[in-house]
């Protein structure tokens, strides 16, 4: 054989192969050559009717056509009113949401009570700048911490700020009473339109995207609407600008604006049904949340609420616990009814100085979660931060209460000492992955310090689901 020979034998042998002769089992994305198909994406958006509406309820069913975007939006605008109202600064659009429930058939996937509640405590984990630059285009949230300068003042720095204040994009208005308004975009008179995500509503959505083209059932949305006040006075959807007229009617969803926006991801015809024979047997995870509430009532101020009950969880994988306490409010308040209160802080009785409001535990499966029980506000600050992953923004005086740092000026006509303390709400995670026996959860809270009010406490239990979609027909089951 000669030399030429044996050098094209050496070349040939260390050549890749064909995409032909490559193995079967390869998949085709890793293979070296040119794929079978294109794999660009495509997005389909369908603007959706209700099919029943009414002011305290409305249904939404989706066409079973590729995979739904877990960011779809509800999008609504509130009545004409020519009453100066804006949404609770907290949860905005929110406000008029009670309860969300998600359907496939006649099955529930997702469905929160109280759901404008549990939202007013994710929104504390929304930054400023995302508040001020989104958040208040998109769904109305107001809640942004700005600093407060008094450089008038002898010997006062104009870097160093005095006070916190509610920063919107707007400026004091010194000529009108040292107050500060809100855009004129965010006022209900204007029509404005308000979005929700899907994400949002349902936290299953926020873990998966639904192929909806792989399900046979009907897939509905409903939402139940918070109930009218019987003025707007007692309104648990709006808030009203100081000085405004409140002894007439409370303000209505305008039904013909209700839209769902669902936007449906298709892939080309291969992957797609490439897609649905390697998936005929699907089983996705997600949180549920599950709540359970309770009215407590103090009768003299300052007294003690000692609270120690059964708050359910028997049988189920429970990741996490999240406590509020909220005073009811209406739309005289900026936050309205979506406030958890702290007690009164450097509150001294007779010779005994209280140095907390609250001291909590939580015992599930015959052992406590905290080896000593936690009664100080950073502590239940750092709890939640353990639980989210992440810290609320919120400062230290609408936390806890234990500081006076909020600015004096108004806000829409409002004092704003109406926000101290009233974000302060609790998260317990409960790290051990165990299933919960059949005594369930114990919620040991003594609250201490507190006003003459009734409360109403919202335990909010997360536990572990999961959904299984086989051949067409979903089905959903504790973990």
């Amino acid at each position: 054989m000669s030399m030429s020979s044996e050098i094209k034998q050496e070349i040939s042998a260390t050549d890749p192969p064909e995409l032909s002769q490559a193995p079967a089992n390869v998949p085709d994305i890793v293979r070296i050559g040119a794929l079978p198909t294109n794999t660009q994406m495509s997005v389909d958006t369908d603007i959706n009717e209700p099919i029943v509406k009414s002011q305290t309820f409305c249904r939404f069913v989706l066409e079973n056509k590729g995979l739904l975007h877990s960011n779809s939006k509800i999008v609504f605008n509130m009545a004409q009113t020519d009453i100066e109202s804006f949404m609770p600064m907290g949860i905005s659009a929110a406000s008029v949401i009670q309860r969300a429930v998600l359907r496939v058939g006649t099955k529930t996937i997702n469905s929160t009570e109280d759901w404008n509640h549990y939202e007013a405590y994710r929104s504390t984990f929304i930054s400023g700048e995302n508040t001020l630059e989104r958040e208040m285009i998109t769904t109305g949230k107001m809640i942004n911490f700005g600093f407060e300068y008094n450089s008038d003042a002898d010997n006062k720095s104009n870097t160093a700020a005095d006070f916190i204040r509610l920063d919107v994009g707007r400026e004091i208005d010194k000529f009108n009473s040292d107050d500060t308004f809100l855009p004129d975009y965010q006022l209900l008179k204007n029509q404005r339109e308000f979005q929700i995500n899907l994400s949002s509503l349902f936290s299953f959505l926020k873990m998966n995207q639904l192929p909806l083209y792989l399900v046979r059932e009907q897939v509905s949305i409903e939402l139940h609407f918070t109930p009218l006040g019987a003025t707007l006075a007692d309104s648990k959807r709006v808030s009203v600008r100081g000085g405004e007229t409140t002894t007439g009617a409370d303000i209505d969803i305008d039904l013909d604006s209700i839209r769902l926006i669902s936007d449906h991801i298709f892939y080309p015809t291969e992957i797609m049904d490439a897609f649905a024979r390697q998936n005929s047997n699907m089983t996705m995870s997600y949180m549920d949340y599950k709540l359970s509430k309770q009215s407590l009532t103090t009768t003299v101020s300052a007294s003690q609420l000692n609270n120690i009950r059964n708050i359910g969880g028997a049988g189920k994988i429970v990741t996490k616990v999240i406590v509020s306490l909220s005073n009811a409010s209406s739309s005289v308040h900026l936050l309205n009814d979506y406030n958890s209160r702290a007690g009164y802080s450097n509150f001294e009785l007779g010779n005994d100085s209280f140095s907390a409001s609250l001291i909590s535990n939580v015992k599930y499966n015959g052992e406590f979660l905290y080896p000593i029980d936690v009664s100080n506000y950073a502590r239940h600050f750092h709890n939640v931060q353990q639980a989210e992953g992440t810290q609320p923004f919120i400062p230290k005086t609408c936390y806890s209460d234990e500081v006076d740092g909020l600015s004096g000026e108004r806000f829409e006509n409002r004092t704003i000492d109406h926000l101290e303390g009233r974000f302060f709400r609790q998260a317990y995670r409960l790290n051990k992955g165990e299933r919960v026996n059949a005594r369930g959860i114990e919620l040991f809270h003594n609250y201490t310090k507190m006003p003459i009010h009734t409360f109403t406490q919202r335990v909010y239990l997360e536990t572990a689901k999961f959904a299984n979609l086989s051949n067409g027909i979903l089905v959903c089951y504790d973990a």
